[in-house]
């Protein structure tokens, strides 16, 4: 598999049972809080999430194919639930989303490159956003972002607190493995109108 998640990654085993566990979870929460057709592409998302933390959390790379299958659900849900005169301006305000979204994630991506001359972001982290973006309107963007580094920041802590060492500064973080249950999250949160 490329670093750069061009070949999927298969859903690794060790996972298999825990993976599906999560996603019927996601799957009952979106079909008891959401109407039916936001809770089948709720629950779509959530199976795209958790596949995506998975492969991150076990390979450190997000597979193309999914951040390409949460876009296209994305626009998918957006020329179901817009009317047809709206649906262009729909469509355009969700690629302008996305754009904005991903070029947030590669500045940030760049400036620490340059400050810090090491790698923050990977670009699998940056094609997720953009991919999420289009799922979440303007005001979700950076819930999902800030749901994703207060978790990320949690877990490491608690896991560094738990062997008793200090947080390795070094260590490379599966951001994604935050990042995709974030959009989710922010998603839900957005159609139960919480944010």
């Amino acid at each position: 598999m490329s670093e750069d998640g061009s070949l999927h990654a298969a859903f690794p085993r060790a996972y298999f049972w825990q993976s599906g566990a999560a996603i019927l979870a996601a799957a009952v929460i979106s079909f008891v809080l959401l109407p039916p057709t936001p809770a089948l592409f709720s629950a779509l998302l959530a199976g795209l999430a958790i596949w995506i933390a998975v492969v991150d959390l076990e390979h450190l790379v997000i597979p193309d194919l999914a951040s390409a299958a949460m876009a296209a659900l994305g626009l998918l849900l957006i020329v179901i639930e817009t009317p047809g005169g709206a649906r262009i301006e729909a469509l355009a305000d969700a690629l302008l989303r996305a754009i904005v979204a991903g070029g947030f994630l590669l500045l940030v991506r760049f400036a620490f490159l340059r400050l810090a001359d090491r790698e923050a972001l990977g670009l699998g982290d940056v094609k997720l956003m953009a991919a999420g973006a289009i799922f979440l309107s303007w005001v979700g963007l950076p819930y999902s972002v800030v749901l994703a580094a207060f978790a990320a920041m949690l877990v490491i802590g608690l896991r560094a607190l738990r062997h008793g060492t200090r947080i390795d500064r070094e260590a490379e973080i599966p951001f994604g493995a935050f990042l995709a249950p974030g959009i989710w999250l922010a998603f839900l949160l957005e159609r139960l109108d919480l944010l």
